[in-house]
């Protein structure tokens, strides 16, 4: 996705800290913006994605609380964009996974 770039491997784990705060066992990052937006995946024990996520100002956000609730829920991030435009994966509640793109409503 242009504009943005990738986390290198491991670079971008939260520590003890903040994973005790949230819940969540890990907090990987995949990806960020040079507004200094990082995007990554909250994961379980077992490696399994539980959540897509954002941080800002060093707070970890679920991104599905920062859509309109539907019958998609956002699993895994990709990529953001300097415009602040994410791509992922998402489950649909039959299972089925598609991808999503998240444009930032400016108004």
């Amino acid at each position: 996705m242009p504009g943005g770039r990738a986390v290198p491997s491991g670079a971008g784990t939260l520590g003890p800290d903040r994973r005790a705060r949230t819940g969540i066992s890990t907090l990987p990052a995949t990806a960020l913006n040079d507004q200094g937006d990082v995007v990554g995946n909250s994961t379980d024990c077992r490696g399994n994605s539980l959540a897509a996520v954002i941080w800002k100002h060093g707070m970890a956000v679920d991104l599905n609380t920062l859509i309109i609730p539907w019958s998609f829920y956002l699993t895994n991030v990709t990529s953001i964009n300097d415009r602040g435009e994410i791509i992922g994966e998402g489950v649909l509640r039959d299972g089925s996974h598609r991808n999503f793109l998240l444009v930032p409503n400016r108004g």
